[in-house]
């Protein structure tokens, strides 16, 4: 399903696509869903972003989770290369 977002928004401004509700933030130039966002801590080194939320660690590059670790089933994911099991 392709989503139109308004071509010319102001910060702050908000749009909602089905249930989830987005809300453009114009120092990043970029809209957010504002839900997740509340719950994930977001960082950011130049294409690589590390987000944190209630269930797992991800290390994104360029978009792509490429790297995640999650507490639900203690499992390591590493690009294809998966490790499971108990601490």
């Amino acid at each position: 399903m392709a989503v139109n977002f308004p071509d010319s928004p102001s910060n702050g401004q908000q749009h909602t696509v089905g249930t989830t509700v987005y809300s453009y933030n114009s120092a990043k130039g970029t809209w957010v869903d504002v839900a997740a966002n509340s719950a994930n801590t977001i960082i950011k080194l130049g294409s690589w972003e590390i987000k944190l939320d209630a269930a797992d660690l991800r290390f994104v590059h360029g978009g792509t989770d490429v790297a995640r670790i999650t507490t639900s089933g203690d499992m390591i994911t590493l690009g294809n290369v998966d490790s499971s099991g108990a601490p």
